[in-house]
């Protein structure tokens, strides 16, 4: 039984990955800074993933790590890039160091396709598309990347990187500065004015919880390569207004809409060529967005 850590086991993506993890029959260890764990099988930490004497503890003897962490989102990380860098990087840093001193094999990384590239001359975009980002928060992402590859070719590690577009779905908190879905079925179900930022023309790719995870388990259990590093999104795009619409014609009714100013961490639209991970994952998006949203809806 190969055992497992999970940095961010409380959030939207680690809470699922947990789960789906300890269904699998593996030992899972999740460690998130404020939760209440009761995942049956699943040894709970609370504590802050980047302390080192905490990562002392939990790192030993596990032989994969999930990095699920960031203490930012785009918007936010523009207005303090030093504290994105100061607990992002230097605290994936001390991951990987600990990972060195306990010896642990293999690290999966929840990158940013929707922030690393910048701003597209077109879409879809593939991996070896150049990298401008236009908020801290994507250039942290690109800086972790990169010591991930440096800590392979240092200490044999093996890293993926995966970048992931919008995910969405069961268990997703709404208004926390990312998923626009989430937050758009919250208000929508209660009635409330839905805040839209800038035209609602930007285009992003969504991609549903459950292809998310199903990517995460496929790059343990098919890839052995140095460094890995994919996107991983839906391949199509759908604008800010076409969710909004779709929203409206599942629930039968016209929703309050609140245009606000554009923002500058924002990039006008991004979808993600997602063959190379169709091809080394043998791994397909199975969700298409009508569904997901009916779903959404459904367990909202």
């Amino acid at each position: 039984m190969k055992k497992v850590l999970v940095l961010g086991g409380a959030g939207f993506i680690g809470m699922a990955l947990t789960e789906r993890l300890n269904r699998l029959g593996y030992s899972v260890t999740a460690v998130d800074r404020y939760w209440s764990c009761k995942i049956e099988g699943v040894n709970c930490v609370t504590g802050d993933v980047f302390d080192a004497s905490l990562l002392s503890d939990v790192m030993s003897k596990q032989d994969i790590v999930f990095h699920l962490v960031s203490t930012t989102v785009p918007a936010s990380s523009n207005k303090s890039p030093l504290f994105d860098c100061e607990t992002n990087v230097l605290g994936t840093l001390r991951v990987l160091d600990s990972m060195v001193e306990n010896k642990v094999p293999q690290i999966v990384f929840a990158s940013s396709g929707g922030t690393v590239y910048g701003v597209p001359d077109d879409t879809p975009i593939t991996e070896a598309f150049p990298n401008f980002p236009i908020s801290a928060y994507g250039i942290g992402k690109l800086a972790i990347e990169r010591y991930l590859y440096l800590y392979s070719y240092m200490h044999g590690i093996h890293a993926v990187a995966l970048r992931l577009a919008n995910p969405y779905g069961s268990g997703q908190v709404p208004e926390t500065g990312q998923g626009v879905i989430a937050t758009f079925v919250k208000r929508a179900l209660h009635g409330e004015t839905i805040e839209i930022w800038g035209d609602g023309s930007v285009i992003r790719d969504f991609i549903y919880i459950d292809d998310v995870i199903d990517a995460f388990i496929a790059s343990i259990t098919r890839l052995n390569e140095p460094f890995t590093l994919l996107n991983i999104g839906s391949g199509n795009g759908a604008s800010v207004l076409e969710i909004l619409r779709a929203i409206e014609n599942e629930l039968g009714n016209e929703i309050s809409v609140l245009f606000q100013p554009t923002r500058s961490c924002d990039v006008p639209e991004i979808v993600l060529d997602i063959t190379k991970a169709k091809e080394i994952l043998g791994w397909n998006p199975k969700i298409h967005l009508n569904e997901g949203i009916k779903l959404a809806l459904q367990f909202s």
